[in-house]
């Protein structure tokens, strides 16, 4: 019998490297090493001439009793192969966020530009180019990342030239308009715009990307996180409105039908929002079945005709951008209702509800043509990650050395197909 359970899970020996950089210590498998994991447990039928690449990066806090445990990985997804997961490539742990983007994404952009000049990555005797397809992150860590202004400053997006107003009574800014001017990928390698792109050089530059086209708004946090729990905060809470709110009464009724509701939910769905008053603590996966399934239900005769209207606008669209079968036709109906949506804005909740998310719907039907339906470039494969990092973690000191072992005794077990 074994004496320690290590033997058997196989756990490594050997010192694991951590790195001072950025303001905290730094892990670095490596982007090879990532490729291989996905490569390995890939039917060799199913490996293309081409990996096409996404990337993405974000905070989270590996306990939330200690300020100094934050993590930020970055995790690259092999998009082309069917069913693929996220594999780490490099992990940051420390207080807040890396002090230097840049140095923090050194390592992850030198190992894109060896495994490009070397005309790929080798698995099994053979060279397998790579492409990077998009950067996948939420809106304050694609400014931290590619150096632009954040969400409350007067330019902050990537994609268009609009100009937001500050609300001094509020403290925001709103940003109106649909009819944009866009920016376009050679305006922004060469940073024209002064005020939207902050000065030095970016932790992306070095990479062969079209920042206007291939830094996409995901939406998860756009729309899920961010404009659906916009909505609640406006009819639950009257944030932005008195007159949208409902009554007392009718909060009950909402929380029945989705009581109601959760009954008949196929399995398929992992979780069941029903608890409408603690909305705020909704996961993702909870405001999306409520934007994409039961929300028009759900609404419908507790709030003004007028606002289940605005609603079924933003559903509808949604429900377009995350089909596989959308055509030119469909695509240009969704376009409009996201347009009707963000210009009626006003009218329906106030302006202070026309914030940096919502304007982000404009540009939702682009990244679907350039890019395939909205799951195909959200976030919710990597914010999965970030569960297994926390599991990993078994006591409260050496995180990323606990990370690494789990991961080594993860690779280890049999693959999924044998080359």
């Amino acid at each position: 019998m074994h004496k320690d359970p290590r033997t058997i899970l196989r756990t490594p020996c050997i010192k694991t490297v951590i790195y001072q950089i950025a303001g905290g210590e730094y892990l670095h498998l490596g982007l090879e090493n990532a490729l291989e994991v996905t490569l390995r447990s890939t039917l060799p039928q199913d490996i293309p001439d081409l990996l096409e690449i996404d990337f993405s990066t974000d905070g989270a806090a590996l306990d939330k009793s200690a300020l100094a445990n934050n993590i930020w990985p970055i995790s690259v997804r092999v998009t082309n192969i069917p069913r693929t997961n996220p594999e780490l490539v490099c992990l940051w742990k420390g207080a807040g966020k890396p002090t230097d983007a840049v140095e923090f994404m050194k390592g992850f952009v030198d190992d894109v530009l060896s495994v490009i000049e070397k005309g790929g990555v080798t698995f099994n005797g053979k060279v397998i180019p790579i492409t990077l397809r998009c950067f996948i992150a939420d809106a304050p860590a694609r400014a931290f990342i590619v150096g632009h202004l954040g969400y409350s400053g007067r330019v902050p997006c990537s994609k268009c030239w609009i100009i937001g107003k500050y609300i001094h009574n509020s403290r925001v800014m709103v940003f109106r308009g649909t009819d944009l001017t866009l920016r376009t990928n050679e305006e922004y390698r060469n940073k024209t715009d002064g005020e939207h792109h902050k000065e030095g050089v970016g932790a992306l530059d070095r990479l062969p990307l079209q920042f206007v086209d291939q830094v996409v708004f995901e939406y998860m946090h756009l729309a899920c996180i961010g404009v659906m729990k916009k909505f609640l905060e406006a009819i639950i809470d009257s944030k932005y409105s008195q007159t949208s709110q409902i009554s007392k009464d009718r909060k009950v009724v909402l929380k029945n039908r989705l009581i109601q509701i959760k009954r008949y939910c196929p399995e398929e769905f992992a979780r069941k929002p029903f608890d409408i008053d603690n909305f705020s603590k909704f996961k993702a996966t909870e405001f999306r079945q409520i934007l994409l399934y039961t929300g028009p239900v759900a609404f419908s005769g507790l709030v003004t005709p007028a606002v289940h209207l605005h609603f079924l606008l933003l559903n509808f669209a949604m429900r377009i951008l995350v089909s596989s079968n959308s055509d030119e036709t469909l695509l240009n109906y969704a376009e409009q209702f996201l347009k009707i949506y963000v210009s009626r804005s006003e009218d329906v909740f106030g302006l202070e509800y026309l914030s940096y998310v919502t304007h982000g719907l404009l540009h939702l039907v682009e990244d679907y043509k350039n890019f395939g339906p909205l799951d195909s470039f959200s976030a919710f494969p990597y914010e999965n990650s970030m569960t297994y990092f926390r599991k990993a973690c078994r006591k409260p000191h050496m995180h990323l050395q606990q990370i690494y072992r789990r991961r080594v005794e993860s690779l280890r077990k049999k693959t999924r197909y044998e080359h």
